[in-house]
């Protein structure tokens, strides 16, 4: 779609909506697609309160099929289910966390990583260093680390976001480093 001057209508974001998940990029490349086209459908506004509530009950599902895995001992099913959690609260946080239901998504994505990411291969472990910024800047800053089994003394690789995306957000990256 072409920049406008103008906000984009609720049919425009769900015709972006589809090609961006049809096309797997991003904020939809992590998503079930027949989930994602479920609420998308289902979507009838495009402010914080609808947009995060839709996407987040999505998230919430499969959060719940996740904790019905674990309680099974299926940590197969419950690794890809907190991933698919992770993957629509993103969504319902996206593009930023400037609604209060949004932010409620923003910390459910990363909540839901962190659970998933324990059945990650290799797993993924939280790492947080003291930080003593400005007032308002945190007390830490946090580390995602992984490290391939079986190597002794593996290349070491620094990712952050950036200026509009969280480490997580980049996941399949991740993987495709830590394949190499």
């Amino acid at each position: 779609m072409a920049v406008s001057d103008r906000p984009r209508t609720l049919d425009e974001v769900k015709a972006f909506l589809k090609q961006r998940l049809a096309s797997r990029l991003s904020p939809l490349h992590l998503v079930d697609a027949a989930e994602a086209l479920a609420v998308i459908e289902r979507l009838d506004g495009l402010d914080g309160e609808r947009w995060g509530a839709a996407w987040g009950a999505a998230g919430a599902r499969f959060e719940q099929q996740a904790r019905e895995a674990e309680a099974r001992g299926d940590h197969q099913t419950a690794g890809s289910a907190y991933l698919q959690a992770y993957a629509f609260y993103f969504v319902g946080r996206f593009p930023c966390p400037n609604h209060p239901r949004k932010e409620a998504c923003a910390v459910k994505a990363r909540e839901t990583y962190l659970r998933a990411g324990q059945y990650f291969d290799p797993p993924l472990v939280r790492l947080t260093v003291p930080f003593a910024g400005r007032p308002g800047e945190g007390r830490e800053v946090v580390f995602y680390l992984r490290k391939p089994k079986g190597v002794a003394r593996s290349p070491v690789l620094i990712r952050w976001g950036g200026i509009d995306t969280w480490k997580e957000e980049r996941h399949d990256l991740n993987e495709r480093f830590l394949r190499e």
